[in-house]
């Protein structure tokens, strides 16, 4: 733990950090957050880098992100309730509730219509028989 007591902040924004966060974007996105103002967020994050709380390091697609120190933050020192802000916003109801949808288009009309809808029309058109055109007549 540090020797220096870690203000409200500062530990917010520790606990924001320790979710990671890409350094170019890190001081809008906090400010934002905890509706400070740049100069603050900007401070706390100097502040905890400083005392080597915060490290800069390369993600797997090659961004500089902010993360917390493993060695030097301990998850007594983290807001508890600014991690679970961050969790209910990453698999929120807004974000839960998008949900791609495919499009495919029907074989005997030619309508666009999403994949759902085709698949509803499919089993209900199994129950009704009915003859397809071959393109040709049979001759018997």
């Amino acid at each position: 733990m540090p020797d220096v007591a870690l203000s409200d902040t500062e530990r917010k924004v520790l606990s924001y950090v320790s979710r990671g966060v890409s350094k170019d974007t890190a001081v809008s996105k906090i400010s934002t957050f905890f509706s400070l103002t740049t100069n603050d967020a900007l401070g706390a994050i100097n502040s905890l880098r400083k005392q080597g709380l915060v490290i800069e390091s390369k993600g797997i697609s090659g961004v500089t992100v902010y993360t917390t120190s493993p060695l030097k933050v301990k998850q007594a020192m983290l807001d508890q309730q600014v991690l679970t802000l961050l969790k209910e916003a990453e698999q929120g109801g807004r974000a839960s509730g998008f949900k791609r949808k495919t499009y495919t288009t029907d074989v005997e009309t030619g309508e666009v219509m999403d994949e759902e809808r085709a698949k509803r029309k499919i089993h209900s058109g199994a129950q009704k028989k009915s003859r397809a055109d071959l393109g040709f007549d049979l001759v018997e």
